[in-house]
């Protein structure tokens, strides 16, 4: 197999608080390591680019994702009469929380 398969086979979740670890290290490393001014330019002038691509990828391919994955679900219905009133609350509550949380989420990210 390749070099990082036993990667993979760990669970999602263990693989993302290992990251959030390893990220919190490194700040914390990095910021009494180098001092606090110190660490602050060097984010901003080494690591900053891979906070604006992680933004600019979910703009280009999140919220078009979740926008065309909806449509196509409605699409795939066929009759929208089948739907119903309870349909249509349940996708407009979708849709808000979507709008919403897309909004929080490039908000708090451009902070």
């Amino acid at each position: 197999g390749t070099g990082m398969s036993w990667w993979f086979k760990i669970d999602l979740w263990k693989r993302v608080i290992a990251a959030l670890v390893l990220g919190l290290a490194l700040g914390l490393g990095l910021r009494y390591g180098m001092g606090a001014e110190a660490a602050g330019e060097f984010a901003e002038n080494r690591i900053e680019w891979a906070g604006d691509l992680f933004l600019r990828l979910i703009r280009m391919l999140i919220v078009p994702l979740i926008f065309f994955t909806l449509v196509s679900g409605i699409i795939a219905m066929g009759d929208p009469k089948r739907l119903g009133s309870l349909g249509v609350r349940t996708l407009a509550t979708y849709f808000g929380t979507t709008a919403i949380a897309v909004t929080l989420g490039l908000i708090m990210a451009t902070i």
